[in-house]
């Protein structure tokens, strides 16, 4: 594959700052062994290409096969960073046909990342995919076969988000799995099934407000930090609830009071 990649009409094409004819550099560069190359390549092919242009950019979608490919494994560095460019490549996919057909043949490859043995890379999978570039039927069935095998809580969670945001676009059966784990004893994953529900029944949140407080006040919602959801701080998860529930309702005040702050820190129940 990479033996073509200067057969590709770069020089036709343009991205943000002029024509593509740097882009077959920046991609060969990306998986270079040396860290700091890898990454200024690869900076330079987020900000350059996708940064304004995104997926319908064409520059992108001819792109979209290597980037693939590095993620998977091609590269030494920066295999999270290039997950998150391409998921927002797949985020925008559905405008382009174009898109639609180069991701053909790349679907099989961006599912199998949901394999990967660094667990931090399978959160990151599995935010890609639920963004809605990829077939459904086939995101959905990778999704649940590797909710049956995954033990990571940070990714089980993952999952669950991710299955809610698959339930909001097209209703199913997912919505029996989430209804179950309503009533799981792990505080975090009734959290988790809330915030994967609340898309589709945004009353739920205030039928569960004790079962939140419970949640963010365990010392088991550090496990949060971990999963591609949400921006790793300490704060993220218990904010992102509170704003499940209605502004200036007497539960969203309820779960304010319970709920201190102390600089950006929780305070220990």
């Amino acid at each position: 594959m990479w033996a073509e990649l200067d057969e590709i009409p770069w020089r036709k094409m343009r991205h943000e700052f002029g024509r593509a004819t740097d882009v077959p550099g920046w991609l060969r560069a990306s998986a270079s062994p040396v860290l700091a190359e890898a990454m200024e390549a690869q900076f330079q092919f987020d900000i350059n290409v996708y940064y304004i242009g995104g997926g319908v950019s064409p520059v992108a979608v001819a792109a979209l096969p290597y980037l693939v490919d590095l993620a998977a494994g091609t590269a030494v560095h920066g295999r999270d960073d290039l997950i998150v460019t391409i998921t927002r490549i797949l985020g925008d996919a559905w405008e382009s046909q174009q898109s639609v057909e180069t991701l053909a043949g790349q679907v099989p490859r961006l599912l199998g990342l949901l394999d990967d043995p660094d667990v931090r890379l399978r959160c990151l999978a599995v935010e890609l995919a639920g963004v809605g570039g990829l077939p459904h039927e086939q995101a959905e069935a990778a999704l649940l076969r590797r909710w049956q095998v995954e033990t990571d809580p940070a990714a089980r969670l993952n999952l669950i988000l991710v299955f809610g945001d698959l339930l909001a676009r097209r209703p199913g059966d997912l919505r029996t799995l989430l209804d179950g784990l309503l009533d799981s004893e792990d505080r975090q994953v009734v959290l988790a099934a809330v915030h994967a529900l609340a898309r589709t029944d945004p009353d739920l949140p205030h039928r569960r407000v004790p079962e939140l407080i419970a949640a963010v006040r365990d010392a088991g919602v550090e496990v949060w930090q971990r999963t591609g959801r949400f921006d790793g701080s300490p704060t993220a998860i218990v904010h992102h609830t509170g704003q499940l529930l209605r502004d200036g309702s007497s539960d969203r005040e309820v779960f304010a009071a319970a709920v201190p702050f102390d600089g950006d820190r929780r305070r220990p129940a």
